[in-house]
């Protein structure tokens, strides 16, 4: 597969998630907890993909990465965290959400799906990073073209987290402004392990907040 049909494949994966998603939801009408095990498995299926098509360039810049790693950890887990400081300050800015009752999630009570979910956070931001990052921008050789999608791809990172609220773009607002920031470590990093690892750190509150979860509702 040539690296041209690799980027084309690996940007499609996306849309395609989402549709299939679409799919299963408001055509196929299925049960709430076999229609999460289905998408769920799915994004599943698309981690291992991706990783797989990108396996050689995530190898290579592996190599280099893990020199003095535990500085680079300690480095990345500052990079999270001013990431998280800089989410709350473009929230401030924006209208207070919305919320009603119609817009709630069924409940998923099944543990087993629980705990597979939780990890998607985790690997979302690894799929991420290669498609927003290194295809949409880093690997763009055109100086101009490149700077236009410094701001396109953080555009579209915005909006595949649209289904976080509800359909209400306005709230992904602060997940373009990441984009940027993730953008920016990238191009000064050149390697992808920095976004990877800052990104992981970032996404790990959802995890984590996923784990406690868990455990408040099945060992109290």
């Amino acid at each position: 597969m040539t690296e041209q049909v690799k980027k084309l494949v690996s940007v499609l994966a996306i849309p395609f998630l989402f549709f299939v998603t679409w799919i299963t939801t408001f055509f196929l009408k299925l049960e709430t907890t076999l229609l999460s095990i289905t998408n769920i498995l799915l994004f599943y299926v698309l981690y291992i993909f991706i990783i797989f098509l990108h396996r050689e360039f995530l190898k290579k810049d592996w190599a280099s990465f893990k020199t003095g790693l535990w500085k680079k950890i300690l480095l990345c887990i500052l990079g999270a965290a001013f990431a998280h400081v800089l989410l709350a300050a473009v929230r401030i800015f924006l209208p207070p959400a919305v919320t009603s009752g119609s817009d709630a999630s069924p409940e998923i009570t099944n543990l087993a799906v629980i705990l597979l979910a939780s990890f998607i956070p985790l690997l979302a931001a690894v799929i991420e990073e290669i498609i927003f990052r290194h295809l949409l921008f880093y690997q763009i050789k055109n100086s101009l073209l490149k700077w236009i999608m410094f701001l396109v791809s953080a555009i579209l990172f915005g909006f595949v987290h649209y289904i976080n609220f509800n359909g209400n773009l306005i709230r992904t607002i602060p997940y373009m402004v990441i984009a940027l920031y993730f953008s920016l470590i990238y191009q000064f990093s050149k390697n992808i392990w920095w976004n990877i690892s800052v990104h992981l750190l970032f996404n790990s509150l959802q995890f984590l907040a996923a784990i406690v979860l868990i455990v408040a509702q099945y060992v109290a």
